[in-house]
């Protein structure tokens, strides 16, 4: 029986000329997934194994995660600088205790 991470790895995705990621299935080999989206008629930019995929959404997501934060803290920044605390404290609510762990300076 496969593991779940050796089962996903079987599974393909499409990447296509229009930009669209698609979910191709459970075939095993890049053979197979090809023609599986040569039959969908799809315009293939590039196949991804499962395993692929999850690397790559792990990096766009921290990316934009990361972005995020500075966009808070750039926010936090300025209202601190009008002397805003009242929307300071709703930035910070909108941030969550890993971001902020992560994000912000050790206590000495």
């Amino acid at each position: 029986m496969l593991g779940e991470h050796e089962s996903f790895a079987r599974y393909w995705f499409a990447l296509c000329a229009d930009g669209c990621l698609v979910r191709l299935g459970d075939f095993g080999d890049y053979e197979a997934a090809d023609e599986a989206a040569e039959d969908m008629g799809l315009e293939v930019i590039w196949l991804v194994c499962g395993n692929d995929a999850i690397r790559w959404a792990d990096t766009i997501n921290s990316v934009k995660e990361e972005a995020l934060v500075a966009r808070v803290i750039e926010q936090i920044k300025r209202e601190v600088y009008e002397n805003d605390f009242t929307a300071i404290g709703g930035l910070i609510d909108c941030l969550t205790t890993e971001q902020l762990e992560r994000y912000l300076p050790e206590e000495e």
